[in-house]
């Protein structure tokens, strides 16, 4: 007896359930079926992809940091499509530390095929952005780029250090959500380390206009004192460049049930943004403890807040270590609306330096209020001159006009209430790696 079967051309709505519904495993082995299939069940296998490098451990030389080979996978297994791409780029990298001496492929001046970063052979470090010379490889970077078009949700996992990772991401379309994940090594997209230059420089040309939201997992653990180049470079945040564009900012706090914190740097955002959301959350007692060198998460996050130790801290009698933090959001709420998500679950001296009879919730609209207030005029300046926002003639307001504006787009909610509000799905990408 013949294995049952279903005409997709007799029965389209039940073959576009199965698919819809399948699982990593039965996509891909639904995509030998037939071209068809093939085509979509890779929109949906790309749909949400993780970056991160080929090799855990990154070498490092006089030279700087060895730009390892990216690895493209789907956020729930690899991608049969990226195969052949992922394995050639193996041993095509641009630099002449790995797999033989770099040899500079031929510039073809004027060439009508190479009309995208798709089809160009990006080289920073070498001054070099010329188109590629194999036909072969501008048509497999060609169906990835097509692919890519698909795809609403990007991982970055550690440093990723290859260059050509431009070649790729450029085909991205809009409205993209980036999320900054660490490695097993704990360390964040954004770290950087001694003999390494800024491995987020470039980005921004490769982001500019794509990303739609921003999601970051912080902690606001207490830090443990690393070594850290000294370089100006480390005073840029690079976030900011990739968040060109976005309109939506995450930013994901974990601390430790004991109440034990440290400041975290203040962050800036780019004038796109519209809403900025702080979400707190309670560290579980498996990322606490551990082996007594923390683990992979702890380390992870205390080495991002630590680039910046060297710099001076002020005097901030009276204020807890959240209290910048909540300050550097708040200067744009003329603008953007702030979202606190869990803060009752926050210890009382979060962000006042000393417990008081008031509520978490009492103390943010207490010091929001205060923060806006006091800082009136600097926060007019702030918005017309640096970051060019048009408040159309609005100069005229009071203080007081603008500090009710301020706190009405101000909320302090539940995590219950935020599931209810964003859904399942779009919470579970906000606040879990």
């Amino acid at each position: 007896m013949s294995p049952p079967s279903i005409d997709h051309h007799a029965f389209p709505h039940l073959i576009d359930s199965i698919i819809g519904y399948a699982p990593h495993g039965s996509l891909v082995a639904l995509r030998a079926a037939s071209r068809a299939f093939r085509d979509r069940c890779d929109a949906l296998l790309v749909q949400h992809i993780v970056l991160s490098n080929r090799f855990q451990d990154v070498q490092e030389t006089a030279y700087g940091q060895i730009p390892f080979p990216v690895r493209l996978e789907g956020r729930n297994g690899r991608i049969p499509s990226f195969s052949d791409w992922d394995s050639a780029l193996a041993m095509d990298l641009s630099n002449d530390h790995y797999a033989g001496d770099w040899k500079p492929p031929r510039q073809v001046p004027n060439n009508p095929r190479a009309t995208r970063l798709a089809d160009l052979d990006w080289q920073p470090e070498r001054g070099y952005h010329g188109p590629i010379q194999s036909s072969y490889r501008r048509k497999r970077h060609s169906s990835s780029a097509k692919l890519l078009a698909n795809t609403r949700v990007v991982d970055i996992i550690g440093p990723v250090y290859d260059k050509r990772r431009c070649e790729l991401l450029s085909a991205l379309s809009p409205d993209v959500m980036l999320r900054f994940r660490v490695d097993s090594h704990g360390r964040s997209p954004w770290s950087r380390r001694p003999g390494c230059e800024g491995s987020l420089r470039g980005w921004e040309h490769v982001y500019e206009g794509r990303v739609g939201s921003f999601v970051s997992f912080e902690s606001v653990d207490e830090p443990v004192p690393q070594q850290h180049s000294t370089d100006s470079a480390m005073d840029d945040d690079p976030r900011i460049w990739l968040m060109d564009g976005a309109e939506r900012v995450v930013r994901n706090l974990f601390f430790s049930p004991s109440g034990k914190m440290a400041e975290i740097r203040e962050s800036q955002f780019p004038p796109s943004v519209r809403e900025v959301v702080l979400v707190f959350q309670r560290k579980t007692s498996s990322e606490v403890k551990g082996d007594g060198k923390g683990t992979a998460i702890d380390k992870s996050r205390s080495h991002e807040h630590t680039i910046y130790e060297g710099r001076q801290y002020r005097a901030r009698a009276n204020y807890g270590p959240l209290f910048w933090t909540l300050a550097a959001a708040a200067k744009y709420l003329p603008v953007t609306r702030l979202t606190l998500v869990g803060a009752d679950t926050l210890p009382a001296a979060s962000f006042l330096g000393e417990d008081t009879p008031a509520s978490v919730r009492d103390d943010v609209f207490r010091l929001v209020e205060k923060f806006v207030r006091s800082h009136a005029a600097d926060v007019w300046n702030m918005f017309d001159d640096d970051y060019g926002f048009d408040w159309a003639g609005e100069h005229g307001q009071t203080v007081d006009e603008l500090v009710e504006r301020a706190m009405r787009g101000l909320r302090v909610i539940t995590m219950a209430e935020y599931e209810a509000e964003r859904g399942a799905e779009m919470f579970a990408l906000e606040t879990r790696e």
